[in-house]
């Protein structure tokens, strides 16, 4: 009995640590990128600390995603074709942190016998 509750704390304490690192890795085209698009985009993203990096990939998704979904009537006006297609591909790269109802862009068109690389 106790040997089955050690198991129950240990896994209960492990369980909420991630195994892999949560920064975007430290490339100057994708910073780049942030940077241009915060810039655009006229107003401070209150996610992203521009003095401080490396940045979350949560804090760059949720740029991208305010970008792409909230600022839908001026999107054409200010990005272009290959700003829109960088804000999504960041949106790909980062797809465990896409918001339920803006994953529908991520999904692949052909994933492979229809259960690998779905994304």
């Amino acid at each position: 009995m106790q040997k089955i509750a050690y198991s129950v704390l240990f896994s209960l304490i492990f369980s909420s640590l991630c195994g892999q690192n949560n920064f975007i890795p430290l490339n100057n085209d994708y910073y780049h990128l942030i940077d241009r698009y915060e810039i655009k985009s006229g107003k401070f993203a209150e996610d992203i600390q521009a003095s401080f990096k490396p940045y979350t990939r949560k804090s760059a998704v949720l740029l991208a995603e305010k970008i792409l979904y909230s600022d839908s009537l001026r999107l054409f006006d200010n990005y272009s074709n290959r700003d829109i297609r960088n804000l999504q591909n960041i949106l790909a790269d980062n797809w465990e942190w896409v918001k339920p109802e803006h994953s529908s862009t991520i999904f692949s068109k052909k994933p492979l016998f229809n259960a690998l690389f779905k994304r």
